[in-house]
């Protein structure tokens, strides 16, 4: 069974939020680099490394997570079968100039 996932994604300077839902194949929900492609497919406007992720913890606190464990941990959490995570857009302009 797949993990639906349910993103906001919230773009810098702006307060407009973009949401769309997609599924992640059950043998791969644990890994954050595919969750990471899976967004970028989503949403084509980003580029890798100029967003952050975070998920909403049961005393409403956004909790951010960048790695496979902190992903694991996220979903021990997730009620109805869907994961809920926030998108907020960054710049990185610091990271293209060295390129």
């Amino acid at each position: 069974m797949s993990l639906t996932v349910k993103a906001f994604l919230v773009k810098k300077g702006e307060e407009k939020r973009e949401i769309r839902r997609f599924s992640v194949p059950a043998d791969v929900s644990t890994s954050f680099s595919h969750l990471q492609e899976k967004i970028l497919e989503t949403y084509p406007s980003l580029k890798q490394g100029n967003f952050n992720l975070f998920w909403t913890d049961p005393d409403g606190d956004q909790i951010a997570f960048s790695t496979d464990r902190e992903l694991t941990e996220a979903l021990g959490f997730v009620e109805d079968g869907v994961f809920k995570i926030k998108i907020k857009e960054t710049k990185r302009e610091d990271c293209e100039q060295e390129n």
